[in-house]
């Protein structure tokens, strides 16, 4: 290879390079670029020059594509857990406030508290489990979110688990299937270390 032809080669690796990083930082300013270039190059040589301005309209267009659907599933996943977390902390507010919440058996275990305590833990537990199986969901249609909460399915799971198992009215048998003892969220689950 001639000197000419490595420096040649060093441009052009060079520039391609620029071109990718400028089009990650500007899709749209590239894309309004490329396309007055493709202008320009047809009004000079209508006919060579556009078939390559269509070819590199083309490519422009296919990449402006590329950075806009990972811009988008990127602000759904940010939109997914900014929903998640606003629901657990407005949860976890409600414990602060009420701590007995999150100590369910001393709640069974004091025959003062079978009133007014064990009928908020219930709307509390309903609440809970509520939150946690639309945090499942989310996490199966978007895997990223598992690292954040799967441990905290675990957590409330391990601390809500006997409520739960008394299977309350207004849960379906799919629920039960995916949250009972042999489900994917079941006892296997909460026991292991995540």
């Amino acid at each position: 290879m001639t000197e000419a032809m490595s420096h040649a080669m060093a441009w052009l690796t060079g520039t391609v390079v620029s071109v990718c990083r400028l089009i990650s930082s500007y899709p749209r300013t590239t894309l309004a670029v490329v396309g007055a270039t493709a202008v320009v190059l047809i009004w000079l040589n209508p006919t060579a020059a556009s078939a390559v301005a269509a070819a590199l309209a083309a490519v422009a267009a296919f990449l402006l594509l590329l950075h806009e659907a990972r811009s988008f599933r990127k602000s759904v996943n940010d939109l997914h857990y900014t929903e998640l977390d606003n629901m657990y902390l407005d949860l976890l507010k409600m414990a602060i406030d009420k701590p007995y919440l999150r100590q369910p058996e001393a709640i069974y275990r004091n025959p003062l508290a079978k009133t007014n305590q064990e009928r908020e833990y219930d709307i509390y537990a309903r609440m809970i489990w509520n939150f946690l199986e639309a945090v499942a969901d989310r996490c199966h249609n978007d895997p990223e979110l598992k690292d954040t909460w799967y441990p905290v399915i675990q957590d409330e799971g391990i601390v809500h688990t006997q409520w739960i198992r008394q299977k309350p009215k207004g849960f379906s048998e799919n629920f039960y299937r995916r949250f009972g003892p042999n489900g994917p969220f079941g006892d296997k689950f909460l026991n292991s270390k995540i």
